[in-house]
């Protein structure tokens, strides 16, 4: 994924490329994506307008790299969270299935607290229905959470192909799980994902 708009070499043009892209999700967070304009940006950033629209020509352009400054900074967690399952997959049949399920379901907790970020999350979704810019970057990363989770089913003795399965049924649960909690939908995700992995492993 590279970003779209003009990039910055110094480090005080960083800081500011950083502060529009970051008022542009605060914008986002709070109103949604159709209140993003140069203007709006730059007065949430305490930057002159033309700071804006000298790194992004377009609104689609500041949308686009406001998306993947959003998910780099949450790809350190799924790797994160990755590393811990992988260290899992040595324990026995049971224990391991425990301890994943609750390393999970503490992961769909967490996402679920930080509701600022499920905002601007499902708001780039939708966006990403329209925008084919917006929706590679989100294949990208669905890709990449796929991947992982593929991963742990291998060192589990499955197939590719069954791994890939495996995955994909594993992340639908978890974005279900997220967003019946985010409606206020009461589960016990631990039990749910339990019953999910004693299937699956």
């Amino acid at each position: 994924m590279q970003y779209q708009g003009r990039p910055a070499q110094r480090r005080d043009s960083q800081l500011r490329r950083q502060a529009i892209l970051q008022a542009t999700l605060d914008i986002i967070a709070e109103q949604g994506v159709r209140e993003v304009r140069h203007r709006a940006v730059a007065s949430r950033a305490g930057v002159p307008l033309s700071a804006t629209t000298y790194y992004f020509s377009d609104i689609n352009a500041l949308l686009h790299d406001a998306l993947l400054y959003f998910l780099e900074s949450g790809m350190a967690t799924i790797e994160e969270i990755q590393q811990q399952a992988l260290t899992l997959s040595s324990l026995p049949r049971t224990e391991q299935i425990d301890a994943l399920s609750q390393l999970l379901a503490d992961y769909v907790a967490q996402q679920v607290n930080d509701r600022a970020n499920r905002h601007i999350e499902w708001a780039f979704r939708e966006c990403a229905l329209r925008d084919n810019n917006l929706a590679h970057a989100q294949i990208t990363v669905q890709h990449t959470m796929l991947n992982a989770i593929s991963a742990y089913f291998r060192l589990n003795d499955k197939s590719h192909q069954q791994a890939d399965l495996l995955a994909n049924a594993v992340l639908g649960t978890l974005l279900q799980l997220e967003y019946q909690a985010l409606l206020g939908m009461p589960d016990d995700n631990v039990l749910i994902l339990r019953s999910l992995l004693d299937h699956l492993l």
